[in-house]
């Protein structure tokens, strides 16, 4: 982890005002905060409902919701963590191992 915890603490406050200030978000649903610390990632757990019944319209307003946590997160200079996985095949002609990376 390379986010430090006022980061964490400034980034929560500012998605909660960023939802607060959307007009389609029920800013008295808005719950904002630092939810899991794992190995590699603090995970933050956003809900919130939103005054759209219609889907399409619905997704719209999702949309441009992540879309403001990430250039949110972007500005802040936070990097996200994403799932890697190390894969090891063994060499049938050699006996051997080879190992590469996913990420």
């Amino acid at each position: 982890m390379n986010t430090t915890s006022e980061k964490i603490k400034n980034v929560v406050e500012k998605i909660k005002l960023i939802l607060k200030n959307n007009p389609n978000v029920l800013p008295e649903t808005v719950q904002v905060s630092l939810d899991e610390i794992s190995s590699y990632s603090s995970d933050i757990k956003i809900f919130l409902y939103v005054n759209e019944t219609e889907y399409i319209k619905f997704l719209n307003v999702k949309e441009k919701i992540y879309c403001d946590i990430l250039e949110l997160v972007e500005r802040e200079n936070i990097d996200l963590a994403y799932p890697t996985q190390t894969v090891y095949v063994k060499n049938a002609s050699e006996g051997g191992e080879q190992k590469g990376e996913d990420s």
